[in-house]
């Protein structure tokens, strides 16, 4: 009968075992070597972490700040002071390793973390328009924090071979034992990141399931139009904050289009941003065909 550590070893190289079944097993090696440690850290992982247990750092994840229109979906949110949105942006989960998996086999790219309701509560009350704010994260990141579970795993049975700790079947000698409480498993540092952070949720990405068409952008037609955009609003009677906003917007689309491979989707959002700020508050002729024309790169 083949050794559970090697056993261990062998799955944490087969993609086709999940990362659930995989801390099983390691759970099962650890409570029989007596690692109280790597016990309490698997079955954390393994069950989720408890409110007040700040989570390891890779578990705090870092997204996008937006907020839900319920006409137009996810929408950036922009912050003047940048430190404060930066620090917005990484949200931690303490959710377990079999609810994130199960997130990541969903259909959508994306996923979203709530804020506490009275961060949330304090957010939506400095906007223009309180729309319920978020971050969003990319699928890709919640993969590569299952990775780094499964690496850990991985590492630490190479550990306990290379200290001669295989055992024989399900059983385990007291030399063994001994062999691996002498072992340091560390996972992450846990340092102060980001101030003191205990886990969020992260949910699917199901608010905005609908699917539309969106044709390619003619860079070079929206290059000129951004400029014509960007002269008229020097005069444009707007309020200070606005224009700055749409400045801003503006500025983030030019980028863009000066990268090797633009963005599409970052140039549209940028742009809806501007738009949904300029209507209704720029009445002259000019800037009203200048909003009509933006309407085409939707």
């Amino acid at each position: 009968m083949e050794s559970l550590v090697l056993e261990l070893q062998r799955d944490a190289l087969d993609k086709n075992v999940s990362t659930t079944d995989l801390l099983r097993k390691a759970l099962v090696v650890a409570r029989k070597l007596n690692v109280t440690d790597t016990v309490e850290w698997i079955t954390n992982e393994l069950n989720g972490y408890p409110s007040g247990v700040e989570v390891p750092d890779y578990r705090k994840i870092r997204g996008e700040l937006k907020v839900f229109n319920p006409y137009h979906g996810w929408q950036p949110l922009f912050f003047a002071d940048t430190k404060q949105a930066d620090l917005l942006c990484v949200r931690a989960t303490s959710q377990s390793i079999s609810e994130l998996e199960q997130i990541v086999s969903g259909d959508s790219d994306m996923a979203y973390v709530k804020f506490p309701k009275d961060l949330e509560k304090s957010l939506m009350e400095r906007m223009e328009v309180p729309l319920e704010p978020a971050v969003l994260i990319a699928k890709t990141r919640i993969h590569g924090l299952l990775d780094r579970v499964r690496n850990s795993v991985l590492e630490w049975a190479l550990q306990l071979e290379e200290k001669g700790v295989v055992g024989e079947g399900m059983s385990f000698t007291k030399e063994e034992k001994m062999q691996a409480g002498n072992l340091t498993f560390n996972v992450s540092s846990i340092g102060n990141l980001i101030g003191s952070m205990t886990g969020s949720q992260i949910q699917q990405n199901t608010r905005d399931s609908s699917q539309t068409f969106q044709s390619p952008l003619d860079l070079d037609a929206l290059s000129k139009l951004v400029s014509q955009l960007r002269k008229e609003l020097q005069t444009a009677e707007i309020a200070p904050d606005g224009k700055t906003q749409v400045a801003a917007d503006l500025s983030c689309v030019e980028t863009q289009l000066r990268a090797p491979k633009p963005n599409h989707a970052v140039i549209r959002e940028s742009l809806q941003s501007a738009r949904s700020i300029l209507e209704g508050v720029v009445s002259s002729t000019v800037f009203q065909g200048l909003l009509q024309a933006l309407s085409a790169f939707r």
